[in-house]
């Protein structure tokens, strides 16, 4: 491979969040819903590795029970069903609130609320280093390493002492990390001038 047309262009989802950051200034998704700015964890969880795995759901659904500060879970509803029964139904008084799946910039600003953030997704994982808030990931490996070593994300297997441990050290911590390199505005001006510049020889023309 030529070095020459290697282009690091960096992160366009980081792109995609400070581009959107200015029009969640103004929602309040969390004080809709009876919660205060910082006064909760969010969740997500839906990977199959966890979700289908009952032992590993329970382990899961034991932390979020047993967390410090109320749990909000925007849930699917196949992953609903599997929570009722690892024990979470989102019955009155549980600890754990279920909610439906929220849109993009109601997410966005439920993440920059949170005190903390509970997940397996990717995506998330990368928001959450965006909007400044310390993030759990439940896998035992993570494709978004960068996360991790910045301080903005933390591993933890699906264990309910080691995701308690994993969120109480989040929720400890500062909120305050070094952005990654090219997690900025400028990713997809980046992608438009190497693609312009030839990363490839056009051919046929």
């Amino acid at each position: 491979m030529d070095a020459a047309r290697i282009h690091f262009v960096g992160n366009i989802m980081a792109e995609s969040v400070l581009r959107n950051l200015a029009r969640i200034v103004s929602r309040d998704v969390c004080g809709a819903l009876g919660l205060a700015p910082r006064g909760y964890v969010l969740a997500t969880i839906h990977r199959p590795e966890n979700t289908d795995h009952p032992e590993r759901l329970h382990e899961i659904a034991s932390a979020l029970l047993a967390s410090p500060l109320p749990v909000l879970f925007p849930v699917h509803p196949r992953t609903r069903l599997l929570l009722a029964s690892a024990g979470i139904d989102g019955s009155e008084g549980s600890n754990v609130r279920l909610s439906d799946p929220v849109g993009y910039l109601d997410m966005l600003a439920l993440q920059r609320d949170a005190a903390a953030i509970v997940t397996d997704s990717g995506g998330i994982q990368e928001e959450a280093c965006m909007v400044g808030t310390p993030c759990v990931t439940v896998r035992r490996n993570t494709e978004r390493a960068i996360t991790v070593d910045v301080g903005a994300n933390r591993l933890a297997a699906a264990d309910a002492r080691v995701i308690g441990d994993a969120l109480t050290q989040a929720l400890a911590g500062g909120r305050e990390w070094e952005r990654p390199d090219r997690w900025d505005t400028e990713v997809a001006a980046r992608v438009a001038a190497a693609l312009l510049g030839g990363v490839l020889p056009l051919q046929g023309y």
